[in-house]
């Protein structure tokens, strides 16, 4: 076993305060984002429409590609305050939460136990609270009894998700199409030019609700499949590289509540033979 290093040990109120601040500052940061976003596009139109009219082909799709940019900037800038806030392990720089914005701007916790999912360095004091929970009365199939079934219904979850990366994709592209051979033709006709940008406001608005509606599905599915501990009703999936399931696999423990997830659990030389993540 590596030797354990010396760090100190959030207590759960002040986990939840750091994760309370990051969540302020995303919210702030997709606000300024839309903002911007909303006003670049009329803004070019409205000052530069001698170079809109020469080059309109060239104009959107830049307008495309600074959106973009502006995107990785949010991201970017979340990351830089996740870490400042000291919200990812010091020993390997593992995230602690990873932001979601399926319902809205909120953390999910990808820690094991209070440690590190990784490396395992104790983190948080005892067992981290928080996490996504089972809304009640909501339906969840019955959680696999072994670690074998377990990595069968994660291999099924997994393939869904990658035909719905498919279709996410298809629906991004058609969007996107869609909003410039409509802007193209308004352009063409004399519109004004707030009905010229209406397409890409109403694409982009399209895209954002397509891709909310995968992340729910994401996690419906996933609970459908009984990936979720029997006690807390917590997903046993997730994270970068599905960290959460490597931690289930490896520990045969709930990452949140600690409560062993195999009616009968497996040995640890036969959680060592599993396939990694």
């Amino acid at each position: 076993m590596p030797p354990v290093t010396d760090l100190h040990v959030m207590s759960r109120a002040e986990f939840q305060r750091r994760r309370d601040a990051l969540v302020g500052f995303a919210r702030d940061a997709v606000m300024v984002f839309l903002v911007i976003i909303l006003v670049l596009g009329p803004g070019v139109f409205a000052f530069t429409p001698s170079l809109v009219s020469r080059h309109f082909i060239v104009v959107l799709p830049v307008l495309a590609l600074a959106g973009a940019m502006l995107l990785l900037l949010v991201f970017l800038a979340n990351q830089t305050r996740l870490r400042a806030l000291g919200l990812a392990c010091p020993a390997c720089g593992t995230p602690m939460v990873k932001l979601l914005y399926d319902r809205g701007i909120y953390t999910s916790v990808f820690l094991s136990g209070g440690r590190c999912t990784r490396c395992k360095q104790p983190l948080v004091e005892d067992r981290a609270t928080a996490g996504i929970p089972v809304a009640p009365g909501q339906l969840a199939g019955r959680t696999p009894d072994s670690s074998q079934q377990f990595v069968q219904v994660r291999d099924r979850l997994q393939r869904g998700t990658r035909r719905q990366y498919v279709f996410t994709i298809f629906c991004v592209a058609l969007a996107t199409a869609a909003a410039w051979l409509a802007s193209r033709s308004l352009f063409a006709s004399g519109a004004s030019l707030l009905a010229v940008t209406g397409p890409w406001l109403l694409s982009f608005a399209l895209i954002v609700v397509v891709l909310i509606v995968s992340a729910r599905s994401w996690g419906n599915r996933a609970r459908a499949l009984g990936l979720v501990c029997r006690e807390c009703g917590i997903l046993l999936v997730g994270g970068g590289g599905d960290a959460v399931g490597h931690a289930v696999l490896q520990l045969g423990t709930c990452p949140h509540c600690g409560a062993s997830v195999w009616r009968h659990n497996t040995s640890s030389a036969d959680r060592s033979s599993l396939p990694s993540p």
